[in-house]
C-alpha cells in the first residue's frame, strides 16, 4: 500500500496498468510477481514500496488476432495518408492552372 495522495484514497491500489506507465525499475519488480504474490520491500528513486499483484492479463488467441488486425489497419491508414499527401503535393506541382476572366 502507498501513502501518497494520489493512491491513498484507493487503499494504495494503482489499478490496471499497462507496460510503460510506471518507472522501469518498479515495473520490473512488479512483473516478477505471480498473481496474489507480495513483493519484498522495494526501494526506488522515490522511496520504499511493497507490491501485491492481483492479476496479469495477456493477449492470446482471438484477442491477439484482433489486436494484430487493429495494428495492421492503423499502420495501413498511416502509410496511406502519407502517400496520399505526397501524391497530392506531386500532382499539384505538375498541374497547370489557368484563370480566365
Amino acid at each position: 500500500m502507498t501513502e501518497d495522495a494520489a493512491t491513498a484514497k484507493n487503499g494504495g491500489r494503482l489499478g490496471i496498468l499497462k507496460r510503460g506507465e510506471l518507472a522501469a525499475d518498479i515495473e520490473k519488480a512488479i512483473l516478477r510477481l505471480s498473481p496474489g504474490e507480495h513483493s519484498p520491500p522495494f526501494r526506488s528513486e522515490v522511496g520504499y514500496h511493497l507490491f501485491e499483484l492481483d492479476s496479469k492479463e495477456t493477449l492470446a488467441g482471438e484477442q491477439l488476432a484482433q489486436a494484430r488486425n487493429q495494428i495492421r489497419d492503423i499502420l495501413y491508414r498511416q502509410k496511406y495518408d502519407i502517400r496520399l499527401k505526397e501524391w497530392l503535393v506531386e500532382i499539384r506541382s505538375k498541374a497547370i492552372i489557368e484563370m480566365r476572366l
